[in-house]
Parts: structure tokens; C-alpha cells; sequence
């Protein structure tokens, strides 16, 4: 499988004159360019290096934008309210972004995609994001939000979401039933209701527990014990659930919690040890991809590892 290839610089002059060319893309900020004689732009990447201020020329028109993309950190990003047609913004790395930039992102109603992913200065998403009702992917890791604000719930074509650990997701997520993909739940940051609205999420097929914060020296801590016994029962609810990875979690990998939902294909259990393989874990039938972490290994274990019936990948470390 091919990930990356590298282009002849011959060859990919050609496609970036001809890109120009044709309109299909207006680059602003590469020295060896000059910004086309187009006005209306389709698709515009800003790139810069540490020269001075880069600014958008006034003579773009930037109504009719469907993809933006920004590269380095002297880029001056233009006002949201101006990219009425937008589709695909791209501020990932982009150390310049602060909250101010997001204020009019309801704007560009058009939204399908949004990367914030290491915009570090982000560390709060407006309300008015809510109404971005064709939004599907929100990436939100590597950012300083730990809060997502209430309105995210009304987000129903969201199909992924993205967040950092610890960031604490608003209750009413049971109206999110387009979403499939979900990363990073910190179990003890989030609400009961939240928890258990979480079982009514039928289309999710990608999920990411963390329950690190749970106090190993208090065990008769009722609130996260509470929570814990909430997340399985809505776990057993997911029933086309695909993946799931759980960090942090050896507590929560009791036998009295499980069993997993008999649809899951692959399992991750990273930083969580454990002094046996759990039973429950030969009765997903279904399962390709394991990842666990032993004390040590008996007989017992390799018997309960064997029985999976097309477990194609298996990675046990003994610690």
C-alpha cells in the first residue's frame, strides 16, 4: 500500500502552473508564484515562512471559496464572515489561530469539515458552531478546549468528532445519531446523562474510552464506580460497534463488566494491565485486532487467544 510518493520538481511545476492555469487553485505566499489573474477563487492556500505579514490581496474575492488551507506563521487569516461558500477549512499547526478567528464561523453555512487539530491558542469553540448543520468532521486534538459548548449537540450530519482527553462533552449527544466516529471520551470528566445518552448513539462504529483520573487509593469512590458501571451497560447498547480503545482502563476490564458488543473487530487496551486475559474477550467472535497488555501469560490465556476464529492480529506485551 502506498501512503506517500514524491514528484519529479519538473513534474510538479507543470501541475502547480497548470492548477494556476486553470483556476482549480490560487496559491498566496510562494515566493517563485504570482497569485493569478483570477479574482474569484475556488480554492486558496496561504503559505509563508517568518517574512514579513502575509495578507490576503484585496482583489481575491473570497465569497466563492470552497477550500482553505494555511501554512506558516506569519499568514494573516482573513475574517470568516468573508468565506460565505466555504466547504473545507484547513488550520491544522496553525499556531496563529485564536478564538477570535472562529467568531463568524456560522457564516460559512456550507461547512462539511473543520481541523483545528494543533491550534494550540483555540481553547473555546463559539456557540454559534452549532449551527453549522452540514458540518461531518469537527478535529479538535491538539487543542486547549476542554469544553465543548452545548450547542455541538445540534451538529446532526456530524459524523466525526475529535477531541483532546479530558475535554467534557455537553449532555443531549443522543441527537448526534449520524455519528460514527468518536475520540477522546475521558469517562470521569463527562455527566451522568452524558454517559448515558451514550448508549443511544447506534451508528457509532469508532470509539476512544480514557479512564485515567480514577483514584486507585479510594475504592469506595461511588461516583466513578457509578460512571463505570453506567459506560459498560451503554457499551453493551452500541451494537455496530467496530473498534474500540481503551486507555488507562485495567478497573474497568473486570469480568463483572463485560461482555464487549459481539459486532467488534478490532480492541485496544493500551496502559492498562492486566493479570489475565479476560473470558469475555473469546466470546467476540468477531474480533481481528487485539491489543493487550499481560502481567503474564498462563495456558489459560493462549487457550481463550486461540479460540478467536479470525483473529488475523495480535499484540500482547508482558510487562
Amino acid at each position: 500500500m502506498v501512503k506517500s510518493w514524491r514528484l519529479h520538481d519538473t513534474i510538479l511545476d507543470f501541475i502547480i502552473s497548470k492548477s494556476i492555469e486553470e483556476n482549480f487553485v490560487t496559491l498566496v505566499g510562494v515566493p517563485s508564484l504570482t497569485v493569478g489573474t483570477q479574482s474569484k477563487v475556488r480554492r486558496l492556500s496561504l503559505q509563508a515562512g517568518k517574512q514579513k505579514e502575509l495578507i490576503v490581496p484585496r482583489r481575491l474575492v473570497l465569497s466563492h471559496v470552497r477550500s482553505l488551507d494555511v501554512f506558516g506563521e506569519s499568514v494573516k487569516i482573513p475574517s470568516m464572515d468573508k468565506f460565505r461558500h466555504l466547504r473545507f477549512p484547513d488550520f491544522e499547526d496553525c499556531d496563529q489561530l485564536e478564538n477570535h478567528h472562529l467568531e463568524n464561523i456560522d457564516k460559512s453555512f456550507q461547512l462539511r469539515y473543520l481541523s483545528l487539530r494543533w491550534a494550540k491558542k483555540v481553547s473555546k469553540l463559539p456557540e454559534q458552531i452549532g449551527r453549522l448543520w452540514c458540518l461531518e468532521i469537527l478535529e479538535l486534538r491538539g487543542t486547549s478546549v476542554c469544553e465543548l459548548p452545548t450547542s455541538i449537540v445540534n451538529l446532526k450530519s456530524l459524523v466525526r468528532l475529535l477531541v483532546t482527553k479530558n475535554v467534557t462533552i455537553p449532555c443531549g449527544i443522543s441527537k448526534l445519531q449520524a455519528l460514527e466516529k468518536l475520540k477522546v471520551v475521558s469517562v470521569y470528566n463527562q455527566s451522568f446523562n452524558f454517559l448515558q445518552e451514550f448508549g443511544q448513539l447506534q451508528s457509532l462504529k469508532v470509539l476512544a474510552l480514557n479512564f485515567e483520573g480514577y483514584n486507585y487509593a479510594d475504592r469506595v469512590n461511588a461516583e466513578n464506580e457509578s460512571k463505570k458501571t453506567i459506560i459498560v451497560a451503554s457499551l453493551k447498547n452500541l451494537g455496530n460497534l467496530l473498534s474500540l480503545t481503551v486507555w488507562a482502563g485495567p478497573e474497568f476490564l473486570r469480568e463483572s463488566l463485560c461482555p464487549m458488543p459481539h459486532s467488534l473487530q478490532k480492541l485496544k487496551l493500551l496502559r492498562s494491565s492486566i493479570f489475565h486475559v479476560p473470558n469475555w474477550v473469546g466470546s467476540i467472535v468477531n474480533l481481528q485486532e487485539l491489543h493487550l497488555n499481560l502481567f503474564r501469560a498462563k495456558q489459560k490465556d493462549f487457550y481463550i487467544l486461540g479460540g478467536l476464529p479470525i483473529l488475523r492480529c495480535l499484540i500482547v506485551r508482558i510487562v
